[in-house]
């Protein structure tokens, strides 16, 4: 499985790194780091990764269908994990990495944050699946990431719109709401569901579900 590490990574650095970073019990670090040379790449896997069995089931996985694509085989590996996912439920966890944080300039602005560490998780309700919210993570941090930041983009035009909604005289609760109504317009933007698509194109290779529109 090492010898074709290297290569997986390189090409889903923002899977694993959101992987690493949130679902990894043992050295919360950045992937980016050691990815710079296989064999670095191989010693920081070796030495801690392989401790953590949940985190190891999960890449075994995704690393298994990568080799399953090019027809490499992984002995006593059975692809038995695919399974069905709205494309409404990624862009829900998807607008959840746009964290309103604050109301600055006299309640006038939010602030806001491009979670890494799942901030937006933290009263999440229901069972939480990381190779889904990494998936999602990867849409945005793509994105923001590019020249053209649209989703940033979109976010501003959505926040400034919410923003003059009367939702509370309560700071605490109208920073709550604008949060929800946030998320809730978002996951519905037409190009962040595009960009689902996209991203989902490009690795549906690894990924165990079929996203369905």
């Amino acid at each position: 499985m090492l010898t074709y590490l290297y290569s997986f990574a390189q090409q889903n650095k923002l899977i694993l790194d959101y992987l690493l970073q949130n679902q990894l019990a043992l050295n919360s670090d950045s992937l980016m780091k050691f990815v710079e040379t296989e064999n670095k790449l191989k010693e920081y896997f070796s030495s801690s990764i392989e401790k953590d069995t949940a985190f190891i089931n999960t890449v075994t996985t995704l690393i298994s269908k990568y080799l399953l694509k090019q027809n490499i085989s992984i002995a006593g590996y059975i692809d038995s994990s695919e399974y069905e996912i709205s494309i409404d439920r990624i862009a829900s966890l998807a607008a959840r990495f746009f964290y309103p944080n604050k109301l600055v300039n006299d309640n006038k602005a939010i602030s806001m944050k491009l979670c890494v560490v799942a901030l937006s998780f933290s009263d999440y309700e229901g069972n939480r699946n990381f190779v889904e919210e990494a998936f999602a993570y990867s849409v945005v941090m793509s994105s923001a990431q590019s020249n053209e930041q649209e989703l940033v983009k979109e976010y501003k035009k959505i926040a400034k719109d919410v923003l003059h909604m009367n939702f509370s005289n309560n700071n605490d609760i109208k920073l709550n709401r604008i949060q929800g109504a946030i998320w809730a317009l978002l996951s519905k933007n037409e190009k962040l569901l595009k960009q689902i698509q996209n991203k989902y194109n490009e690795h549906k290779n690894i990924l165990p579900f079929t996203l369905v529109l």
